[in-house]
């Protein structure tokens, strides 16, 4: 992917490694060549109302991912490592 192709699609480096979609919240996990990821979190409410936060880094996936439950999601306009 080049660097242009990378500004203007940010999430195209990545690739769903892992999910889980049990209960009410479901797990989404990104991963890219170079190392960095994403944890998608989505939350189902009483009222059939979803929301979506993420969580990231650098490295570190395998562990990120098995404590996923406890990693602190932010809004997506607020990541860092993707841009």
């Amino acid at each position: 992917m080049s660097k242009q192709e990378e500004y203007l699609n940010p999430l195209g480096k990545y690739r769903v490694s892992d999910e889980d979609t049990t209960g009410t919240i479901s797990y989404f996990g990104f991963l890219a060549v170079d190392g960095s990821w994403y944890i998608h979190r989505r939350v189902f409410t009483d009222q059939s109302d979803t929301y979506s936060r993420y969580a990231e880094g650098r490295s570190g996936y395998r562990a990120a991912w098995t404590a996923r439950a406890t990693q602190t999601y932010k809004y997506f306009n607020e990541l860092t490592t993707i841009s």
